[in-house]
């Protein structure tokens, strides 16, 4: 199990750990939009809650790594075909769950300028990849907001499937409702590869 986070690379993307910089461009391309916040089901109405949300999102994804062996990654352009490489794309990456015996949850997210573009997806399958492989890690789970099927159809790209509805992230109390939840685990990931 990896306690280092590993860089991983795609054919467009570079996956490497968040660096304290880093803060200031995910707030930049994530948290100061509303429409992309809509998305992560977050609404901070100042600029200092969403500075703060950009730094809360970068612990979030980066302390699992010591205790949990997984974590999160800043996304960034590999070629300039995006946009100029090393430019900050968005994120992907395992937190520490909220369900017991379902392992971590997958996250991502991304500025809309990169929407459609099949990032997600691309990022998405390499950390499952990881998360399965050199991780060593048996099982992970992950919730949408209903509305949002662009990540359901991620989610399911990657062999995830629903389980049931979970009031998770204070959904009901945002007036979501429960959320869906989808699971996977290695061997029926291992199968999908196949």
């Amino acid at each position: 199990m990896s306690r280092t986070p590993p860089t991983l690379s795609t054919g467009r993307l570079i996956l490497r750990p968040f660096v304290p910089e880093d803060v200031d461009d995910l707030w930049r391309t994530i948290m100061h939009d509303p429409e992309v916040m809509a998305t992560l089901s977050l609404q901070p109405q100042t600029l200092a809650e969403e500075q703060a949300c950009a730094a809360q999102y970068i612990d979030c994804y980066s302390e699992p790594w010591a205790q949990k062996g997984y974590g999160g990654w800043a996304v960034t352009a590999r070629t300039d075909d995006l946009a100029p490489t090393g430019t900050l794309l968005g994120f992907c990456g395992f937190e520490r769950g909220q369900i017991e015996g379902e392992g971590a949850e997958i996250g991502y997210g991304y500025g809309q300028a990169y929407w459609g573009k099949g990032l997600g997806l691309e990022a998405a399958s390499h950390a499952t990849a990881w998360y399965f492989g050199a991780g060593g890690h048996d099982r992970f789970y992950a919730c949408y907001d209903p509305g949002n099927e662009g990540s359901k159809r991620i989610l399911e790209t990657i062999g995830l499937t629903y389980s049931r509805h979970l009031d998770l992230w204070g959904s009901v109390a945002r007036g979501l409702g429960k959320l869906p939840v989808l699971t996977i685990n290695r061997e029926d990931w291992a199968r999908k590869q196949e």
